[in-house]
């Protein structure tokens, strides 16, 4: 029940033309520079972005110095922590690191 209710917003979600998301996966490695996170997930991913680098086709970023952001790192570092997998949802821009695709919706498997 708890995997549906955390994966019932990506059922609502109008998603950005060049927007990717991800299957389910794991968190493999993440870092923060400034109020910036960046991670890597190892789901297979649909179309990214042009912005998105070629050298780092599995790496996310988004701004952890926003509420949303707050939430989404405590997502992170739970999956992470837990070994638990997740799923993104991407905004199609590299607006926060500008060679890799900014999150929009981050979920897990049942934290």
């Amino acid at each position: 029940m708890k995997r549906f209710l955390m994966a019932l917003p990506l059922l609502f979600i109008g998603t950005n033309a060049g927007a990717s998301t991800t299957n389910y996966g794991y968190v493999t490695a993440f870092l923060q520079a400034g109020g910036v996170v960046m991670f890597y997930q190892d789901g297979d991913r649909s179309g990214a972005p042009s912005c998105q680098g070629a050298d780092v086709p599995k790496r996310w970023a988004f701004d952890a110095s926003t509420g949303a952001g707050h939430a989404m790192l405590s997502i992170l570092l739970t999956a992470y922590a837990q070994h638990r997998t997740v799923k993104i949802v991407g905004t199609g821009a590299c607006s926060v690191q500008g060679d890799t695709e900014t999150v929009f919706l981050l979920a897990t498997d049942g934290i």
